[in-house]
């Protein structure tokens, strides 16, 4: 019974690591958020796009987005992409989005 209980511990923790959990990535944004007109959040592990989100603020942004995905203890790399009104082309931040076993929420930056 309490072998069980560990062993279950140990996978719900991500096993050291080794196994995906659940995380929320919150993706802070930056400048006035009246401004804000489209957001687009990408994830990726190495060349691989893990995750692609696109949200329209035709009011403006009121909230910073948050996306739910498993993922593993390592390092990954996050676009934030903002278009205002007052701009044509899209800011970019690009982050190192670091993911341990300590919590099962991320903030980017």
């Amino acid at each position: 019974m309490i072998l069980a209980a560990l062993a279950g511990l140990f996978l719900w923790r991500g096993g050291l690591g080794l196994f995906p959990v659940e995380r929320e990535i919150t993706w802070h944004l930056w400048g006035d958020f009246a401004t804000i007109r489209q957001i687009e959040v990408q994830l990726y592990d190495g060349d691989q796009l893990l995750k692609r989100e696109q949200l329209s603020t035709p009011t403006g942004a009121g909230f910073e987005p948050t996306s739910k995905l498993q993922l593993k203890e390592g390092d990954y790399r996050g676009l934030v992409m903002i278009w205002r009104a007052d701009a044509g082309a899209a800011e970019v931040h690009e982050h190192v989005v670091h993911v341990d076993d300590t919590s099962g929420t991320v903030t980017v930056p």
